[in-house]
């Protein structure tokens, strides 16, 4: 069985430099560790499969503006946000596997804003 890095190649093979994205290089350096990601669980099948969830913490002016956030992910998500007591205000999907999922939360803080 080949790896995604054998024959002497390395990961770098698999992954596009950061400078390749036409994205802000923050984004763009996370987008490279989920490559990364791929390449070792490709390349590790000794160690089994993970569960990897993105989770996004929305944070901004308000609450009511991290709502819009979070609904503004769901539709892009195709899922509809929920609001949970304890839990915020949040969606969560999975993509192709369900051990892959993502999730956008907002929480109120008790004076109505969020937490920072």
């Amino acid at each position: 069985m080949s790896s995604m890095t054998d024959a002497g190649e390395s990961v770098s093979r698999w992954v596009p430099p950061v400078g390749m994205l036409d994205v802000a290089p923050e984004r763009a350096a996370v987008i490279r560790g989920l490559f990364e990601l791929a390449a070792f669980v490709a390349d590790h099948p000794q160690l089994g499969l993970p569960f990897v969830e993105a989770a996004w913490l929305v944070c901004e002016e308000s609450f009511s503006a991290d709502m819009r956030i979070v609904e503004a992910a769901g539709e892009a998500l195709g899922v509809m946000p929920a609001l949970a007591p304890g839990a915020g205000y949040s969606v969560r999907t999975r993509f192709a596997s369900p051990r892959v999922s993502v999730r956008f939360t907002a929480h109120p803080t008790p004076t109505g804003g969020v937490g920072r």
